[in-house]
């Protein structure tokens, strides 16, 4: 969700407030129950194409319009990662600016719907045509924290010489241990599913690659979210509750002040 959140502030120019709310009309959206069922993932993911359009349309911006697109501004480079159904191993990138090789420019809807269609919850998002047709999904290995592959991104796009002033990683809450279920056969495909999404791999090993860099921020609510599940959006209360408890650490205050110094 914090790439939408990338995408709408820094892409489409919204205020804190408008993307709030535009966050808040797409997540709201997500089912709270996984299914197995074609038809009914089938529906989930033409649900939120539809609240996806809504929301594009209030902005003004016609539904046809790219990531990277003349009729937007490029004044700031966004990146979101999704992944092809053909190959889940290897992240795409869905850029709103031109780089040398390959790009995959799909619409602003495409985008948005494909880095959110967690297999769990949404079918595939189609783009195109056949025989070029293509199917996304969300939740990638190694981008649902892509930290390490935006740094890479950045080194090829400014130069690896450049200086950063500022990572800022966002996290989901620490999630609880994991453990496998004999009970149901799906027990292991749904752990499985939690272990690709889990982005706290990610998170501690660039932390000890980082140890002592102060461009690097990691904030990641520690207490409260280890029994809320992904798909839990339909309800928000217990989220903004331990989330302003977190932000209200005095620790975690000081690392944002020194982080609001650095910009």
């Amino acid at each position: 969700i914090f790439r939408l959140a990338a995408l709408l502030l820094g892409h489409l120019r919204m205020d804190v407030d408008q993307a709030t709310d535009t966050l808040l009309s797409i997540a709201t959206t997500i089912p709270s129950a996984v299914s197995d069922d074609q038809v009914a993932l089938e529906a989930n993911t033409n649900s939120l194409r539809n609240t996806v359009n809504e929301a594009i349309e209030e902005c003004g911006i016609a539904l046809d319009v790219k990531m990277e697109d003349e009729r937007l501004s490029s004044k700031c480079k966004v990146a979101i990662y999704a992944a092809s159904v053909a190959n889940l191993s290897h992240p795409v990138i869905f850029r709103t600016y031109s780089r040398r090789g390959s790009n995959t420019n799909l619409t602003i809807v495409e985008a948005i719907c494909s880095t959110l269609a967690t297999p769990s919850t949404f079918a595939p998002v189609v783009v195109g045509k056949r025989p070029r047709q293509q199917k996304y999904v969300g939740g990638v290995l190694r981008a649902n924290n892509p930290t390490r592959e935006l740094l890479k991104e950045a080194g090829n796009i400014f130069g690896e010489d450049t200086c950063i002033a500022q990572v800022l990683s966002l996290g989901t809450g620490r999630p609880q241990v994991f453990r496998l279920s004999n009970s149901i056969p799906s027990g292991v495909s749904r752990v499985l599913e939690e272990l690709t999404l889990d982005c706290e791999g990610v998170a501690a090993d660039l932390s000890a690659q980082l140890s002592g860099v102060e461009a690097y921020l990691r904030l990641n609510v520690d207490r409260g979210m280890e029994r809320l599940g992904m798909h839990e959006w339909d309800d928000l209360g217990p989220i903004e509750t331990h989330t302003s408890a977190y932000m209200n650490d005095p620790t975690i205050q000081a690392y944002v002040e020194a982080s609001l110094r650095r910009i």
